[in-house]
């Protein structure tokens, strides 16, 4: 008797247990950002996986029921419920695809995410002394300039090197050549320089390299680096 009450209780604990780690999920991979509410008409996107997952979990309590072959109310319901879910599931899947498709960066990250364009480049700096390179040098005319390379990157982000040698040119910075960009989206200043630090593409060179004028523009997560040259006798 004990056996037949305690099974489904700890099932019943099992699924709550499940829900609670799926809430928690989906409530931290949600995209709060600008873009989504645009995109959505006012409201938030869901990570792509986060409804298929919920109905795995469904699937997964109620798997008895959906395979059985029997034509009984619990297992007509149990069907149809699950449907419901994977179908669900299946257009949020393609609406965070189009959504990513639509808006490559999102502009807007978390509070947690903020930090400030100083801290990058102070970050910066703080390496390049560590490994015996000249610092970098503010320069407030590649400053004015980023905001603009910020909202091209933004919308195009895969097509880096032919949109930025084209910006170069009508932002009028190519007096500052040999130069480069590099960005990335972390949530702290610190990250952001490790993990240009850390990538295989060779960024741990480029930010190690020899230039001596820059600037970096962030927005809530997204930095954006800028390194070009400078004659010495014009510092």
């Amino acid at each position: 008797m004990f056996r037949k009450i305690i099974k489904p209780v700890l099932r019943i604990l099992a699924f709550v247990g499940a829900l609670y780690v799926w809430l928690l999920f989906t409530y931290n991979t949600l995209d709060r950002s600008v873009e989504a509410e645009q995109f959505t008409s006012g409201g938030y996107v869901l990570d792509k996986f986060s409804v298929l997952i919920l109905s795995v979990i469904i699937f997964f309590f109620l798997a008895k029921p959906i395979l059985s072959k029997k034509f009984s109310i619990k297992s007509i319901a149990s069907k149809i419920i699950f449907a419901i879910f994977l179908l669900f599931g299946i257009y949020i899947f393609v609406n965070a695809v189009q959504f990513k498709q639509q808006y490559p960066v999102s502009s807007t990250a978390p509070k947690e995410w903020e930090f400030t364009s100083n801290e990058v480049f102070g970050k910066l700096n703080e390496y390049r002394k560590k490994h015996d390179v000249e610092p970098i040098i503010l320069e407030p005319s590649i400053c004015n300039k980023l905001e603009s390379r910020y909202q091209i990157l933004k919308k195009d982000p895969n097509n880096q090197q032919e949109s930025f040698d084209q910006w170069v040119e009508n932002a009028g910075l190519n007096q500052y050549a040999p130069m480069t960009e590099l960005w990335v989206i972390t949530k702290t200043a610190d990250r952001a320089i490790e993990f240009l630090r850390d990538k295989k593409d060779g960024t741990k060179e480029i930010i190690l390299g020899d230039f001596n004028v820059g600037c970096v523009y962030v927005k809530n997560g997204f930095s954006l680096v800028f390194l070009g040259t400078k004659p010495s006798n014009s510092l």
